[in-house]
């Protein structure tokens, strides 16, 4: 990978935006990113500013900072929930068979149904608004492909009951 300057690039991205979400989420940015300051409105990239202030004042830098590693905080819940309940259902799914198999089929043949956008966009209307409720709805989207994923090999394992 050494030798790719993609590659290179691609990790060093990762790396920053990996530093930016730990330092954002201990809380270890430069400003409040939602305190506003009137006076320091519409200031240009600086030293004291690294992005500048908006219309209001707030630092755009910490704005950002806060934003990625709200991102992040959402991405790896969505991935974790979705791997784990997906690897289970895909487990029971294949192992036995019969009717769990046709319940947890179901399930994941309506979630497919959908358009994954329309899925997560109504769930997260539907339940509470927080971070916790977007991560669950983009999770729910991806449950179904880690059932089909793992329900493939446990049933060519042959060790399923039947």
């Amino acid at each position: 990978m050494r030798r790719s300057p993609a590659a290179v690039s691609g990790i060093v991205i990762l790396v920053l935006l990996a530093v930016v979400a730990v330092l954002s989420y201990l809380g270890l940015l430069p400003y409040d990113p939602i305190a506003q300051h009137p006076p320091s409105r519409f200031q240009a990239p600086s030293g004291e500013h690294l992005f500048g202030t908006d219309q209001f004042g707030r630092d755009v830098f910490s704005r950002v900072a806060s934003g990625v590693g709200n991102s992040a905080l959402i991405a790896v819940v969505a991935v974790a929930f979705a791997t784990v309940v997906g690897t289970l259902g895909g487990l029971v799914s294949g192992f036995y068979r019969g009717l769990a198999d046709g319940a947890i089929g179901g399930v994941t043949n309506v979630l497919f149904a959908f358009p994954p956008l329309l899925l997560a966009l109504s769930l997260a209307s539907v339940l509470d608004r927080n971070w916790f409720t977007i991560a669950v709805a983009i999770a729910i989207v991806y449950v179904p492909i880690f059932i089909r994923v793992t329900r493939g090999p446990v049933l060519s394992s042959g060790r399923s009951s039947t």
